[in-house]
């Protein structure tokens, strides 16, 4: 019997460093750093830290180093390569030395990277969108994809004047420090636009789009600057000015997202959208009301922590032409599925009716930042307390951050307006009455929600669960946020998730359908 070739792909970045290793057919596992490391965001620092990740990630499929067949991933900040030679326009080929063996090791450009998530679209053709802070000297990119192919486009002035820099300089300048745009997103719901604060934007996008925070080469400073003249009080959130700052801020971002399209729309039905500015749920929301496309895809993982994966799809079908099999999204570290029996889901009903949080801690981890049932905290959506329990004395988040909504896609429609299948928590939609009379914990001040609906093909454990909570309470709806306490990485493992809810007795934790007596 022929042996299976073993692919690895690493990629280093600017933070959210990940590997990813497949066989000939299949991905079988991404391991971000960020959950290994328990640091937020994690750059590997080293090779050596590198190295740990790799051998971590092998370890679990009872592979080492010298199984691999193949070494694949991207160029940006990688460290096995010298400084001069840590960025790539599309594709080269270096030899490294990794684990004191020096291999061939196929670099893919970052963006490239980025877009070579249409592979997993099911798209024949479609425009594919990049944009995010940085990577490979290009922050904003647009991409043709049909059949095997994927080759860049003219650069429209307003993908060069424009890019994922300028939400990471405004949320950062309000909070001081990087990764804070979900906060400043939720707090966007609760301000008013300020034409004022339009302008400003409008006459200075360059520079607050010029250099990114996550660059190790930039200075978001210049865009400080700037915005110090607008005399903000940044240490009170609660100020109004503030709030209507993050909503005009977030206004002036859908609209660019919107206008950097408009050149494009006529080229295809199908747009894919990847990079970090992915994640803002309502820009895709307004592309996806307020553009021609009539398909959007948006990958679990469409920001860097999808970047190795994405190194390695572009690697297996342009290098082999195989277009490996992606189980989406439930690909990182944890047993494989195991059967939810009757007593497991009739305790956790239980539990739910009676005000409990549910850890649900299940199998294979989720990829990208999203929480989509497989590290999960549960609870019902009946009441705002249960929100403030979940969201901010569990999680220690903030009062304006919204907690997002579970439900069976069959019946998606009662509640919110919003057509289209969702299951990786990746658009918002507005809440009907039902929503707001039946579960009000899961509506944003603003009317909105970020939805994740399922269905039976999703996952069978969570959906096994919705089901049976619907057909106890009539109501198809549970909060679902991620098993986490603020600024820190979804938990990983067992010991990741008793750590986290140790001393809270609201908390019953489930681990791969068997209840934790503690």
């Amino acid at each position: 019997m022929k042996k299976k070739n073993i692919v690895v792909s690493f990629a280093f970045n600017a933070h959210d460093s990940s590997v990813t290793v497949a066989d000939d057919k299949h991905v079988l596992l991404v391991i971000e750093a960020e959950r290994f490391f328990r640091q937020k965001r994690k750059l590997c620092a080293s090779t050596h830290e590198m190295e740990m990740l790799i051998l971590h990630a092998l370890s679990i499929l009872n592979l080492n180093e010298n199984d691999v067949s193949y070494w694949c991933g991207t160029a940006f900040e990688n460290k096995f390569l010298p400084e001069n030679k840590r960025t790539c326009s599309w594709i080269k080929e270096f030899d490294i030395r990794i684990f004191d063996n020096i291999v061939n090791f196929y670099a893919v450009n970052h963006h490239l990277a980025h877009a070579s998530f249409f592979y997993g679209s099911g798209f024949d053709n479609a425009i594919i969108k990049s944009c995010d802070g940085g990577g490979d000297g290009l922050k904003h990119v647009v991409y043709y994809g049909q059949g095997n192919d994927i080759s860049l486009i003219n650069q429209a002035d307003i993908i060069k004047r424009f890019n994922g820099t300028f939400y990471d300089v405004v949320s950062s300048y309000i909070y001081g420090e990087d990764g804070q745009e979900g906060k400043f997103m939720g707090l966007s719901g609760y301000g008013q636009i300020d034409d004022n604060f339009l302008n400003f934007f409008e006459d200075h996008c360059e520079t607050l789009c010029n250099k990114a925070y996550y660059d190790p080469y930039g200075n978001p400073e210049l865009g400080w600057r700037l915005l110090n003249d607008l005399k903000l009080n940044k240490k009170n959130i609660d100020y109004s000015k503030v709030k209507s700052f993050a909503k005009s801020a977030q206004y002036f971002f859908e609209e660019k997202q919107i206008e950097s399209l408009k050149p494009y729309e006529n080229l295809s039905d199908n747009l894919v959208l990847v990079g970090g500015s992915a994640l803002n749920i309502l820009a895709n929301t307004q592309i996806k009301k307020h553009t021609k496309f009539k398909n959007i895809y948006i990958p679990p993982c469409c920001d860097d922590t999808g970047q190795s994966l994405g190194a390695l799809l572009f690697f297996m079908n342009n290098k082999f032409n195989i277009n490996p099999i992606v189980n989406y999204p439930f690909l990182g570290e944890g047993k494989g599925s195991t059967v939810i029996n009757d007593s497991c889901i009739e305790q956790v009903i239980s539990d739910l009716k009676n005000n409990k949080v549910v850890a649900w801690h299940y199998g294979k981890g989720e990829i990208g930042p999203r929480a989509l049932g497989h590290r999960s905290l549960l609870c019902a959506p009946f009441t705002i307390e249960n929100r403030i329990l979940v969201s901010e004395k569990i999680k220690k988040r903030e009062y304006y951050r919204p907690v997002a909504p579970i439900i069976l896609y069959e019946k998606q429609d009662d509640y919110f307006d919003f057509e289209d299948y969702s299951p990786y928590m990746l658009f918002s939609t507005e809440c009907k009455s039902l929503c707001r009379e039946n579960a009000p914990a899961v509506v944003h001040v603003d009317n909105s929600s970020r939805l994740q609906s399922i269905s039976s093909d999703f996952d069978s454990s969570i959906y096994s669960i919705l089901k049976a909570w619907y057909e106890v309470t009539t109501i198809p709806i549970l909060i679902n946020t991620s098993l986490n306490a603020a600024g820190k990485p979804i938990n990983n493992t067992y010991e990741d998730t008793i750590d986290f809810v140790r001393d809270n007795s609201s908390v019953s934790i489930y681990f791969d359908g068997k209840k934790y007596l503690r």
